[in-house]
């Protein structure tokens, strides 16, 4: 049993280049192991939710008639414009 956890202990200090010598120190480095895991899932997700926002929003613009669309009324509405399916019934947005 004791020659198996030295083998693994060996093995984690070959994995993280760093000289783990107590239990302490291996369960330290396990905790900031997981504390990188969380962090890079939570930028994982936050970039995922990105990304569907992004997709949704070019749906958004891509279906003709933009003058029903909210966002682009705003839009044109801020910049004292018109969106030109508002005048022309054969223009979309593609």
């Amino acid at each position: 049993m004791w020659l198996a956890a030295q083998d693994s202990l060996r093995q984690i200090c070959e994995q993280s280049g760093d000289p783990l010598e107590s239990i302490q120190q291996v369960t330290e480095h396990m905790q900031q192991l997981l504390e990188r895991e969380r962090e890079t899932t939570v930028r994982r997700d936050e970039v995922a939710a990105r990304k569907s926002d992004v997709e949704a929003q070019i749906e958004r613009l891509s279906h003709p008639d933009g003058a029903e669309d909210p966002y682009l009324v705003t839009i044109a509405e801020r910049f004292d414009g018109v969106l030109l399916s508002e005048i022309y019934d054969d223009i979309t947005l593609s």
